[in-house]
């Protein structure tokens, strides 16, 4: 319970920082904080670039898989549409009839060791992005915070497999990727473009300079800043269903018909953007945003009457299946390269 209150508060504390991150400052106040932080983010330069040094000078050695991996990350914290972009990666491969597969560090989940997710797992012990990426690109995926022990496990377990995708892992350095994609919010794209905390940046922004390709990632309504010649992948709001019945589909007009009380509750980053999707799509509802990767508990949910209906997203709806009633429904959405 306080772990949660305290996640809760700094849900909170997040919110407002990352205020100055998309935002020049303008308060006095703004100002002194960002001075004051910046401390903090030369600190955190050296933190990351230490490992570096060690694998460039030779201390360290990075595995070599054997198969091609591609590494989808991002250079900015959070909701930048790199599941997305793995999902339709995974597709289109599979529509090639490559033998994919997918492997992650599991954030937010308790599993210690290399782990194969299944449709047994909990969100808990994987995390929520690998489960909703297993449940919808049905394909192996394996967690583990050391990514060259997760691709060892599963090459071992599955040889056949032709082709990995690493969910995140930009920053991650203990294998040699054949290709390294970098999403972008064509929104927010790199913020004031300074390191954490006083910035969005997980890494320097020179780091580009060692991706094979830039992807900007938008949904329909946004205001987009996309520099020409570089691929975009556009997501869009494709229909509804009950998380108890997924093949039970319904779009916005069928949904609205129901005429009950609709709340949109989600804990990903950037909420905003899931409840301008549903504000396009006409639906009028109160917003509930939680800390991204919140674990769902049905606590949270003891307030609702059978006059409300949830809205959420795949990445929440992992995390409240084992508990959903009909009430809890869920955004599917497409995407459209551009």
């Amino acid at each position: 319970m306080l772990f949660k209150y305290i996640k809760h508060s700094w849900h909170h504390v997040v919110q407002a920082v990352e205020l100055f991150w998309y935002r020049e400052p303008i308060s006095i106040m703004q100002k002194l904080t960002l001075a004051l932080l910046s401390p903090l983010s030369w600190i955190y330069r050296v933190i990351i670039l230490i490992p570096a040094g060690l694998y460039r000078l030779g201390f360290k050695t990075r595995y070599q898989p054997p198969v091609p991996v591609w590494v989808v990350g991002n250079l900015t914290v959070g909701g930048n549409g790199k599941s997305m972009l793995v999902q339709w990666l995974v597709s289109e491969l599979k529509a090639r009839n490559y033998q994919v597969a997918i492997i992650s560090r599991g954030y937010g989940g308790s599993a210690k060791s290399p782990l194969f997710v299944s449709k047994h797992t909990y969100a808990q012990c994987s995390g929520d992005e690998p489960l909703m990426l297993f449940e919808a690109c049905q394909c192996p995926v394996v967690i583990c915070q050391n990514r060259a022990a997760a691709i060892q496990m599963l090459l071992k377990e599955m040889p056949h497999i032709d082709l990995i995708i690493s969910d995140d892992g930009l920053q991650h350095l203990t294998f040699k990727a054949t290709l390294q994609l970098n999403a972008i919010n064509a929104h927010r794209q790199y913020g004031n473009q300074k390191l954490l905390p006083i910035g969005p940046l997980r890494a320097p922004l020179n780091t580009l300079d060692t991706v094979d390709a830039l992807v900007y990632i938008s949904q329909v309504g946004q205001t987009m800043q996309i520099d020409e010649g570089y691929a975009h992948l556009l997501v869009k709001p494709s229909h509804f269903y009950p998380i108890q019945s997924p093949k039970h589909t319904l779009n916005a007009v069928q949904l609205k018909s129901k005429q009950l009380n609709f709340h949109a509750v989600t804990a990903i980053a950037h909420a905003e953007r899931f409840f301008s999707m549903l504000e396009s799509l006409g639906l009028c509802c109160q917003t509930h945003s939680y800390p991204d990767h919140y674990l769902f508990e049905s606590k949270d949910f003891e307030s609702y009457t059978d006059t409300d209906l949830i809205i959420m997203t795949a990445k929440d709806a992992v995390k409240c299946k084992p508990f959903a009633t009909g009430q809890f429904w869920v955004l599917s959405v497409s995407y459209v390269p551009n």
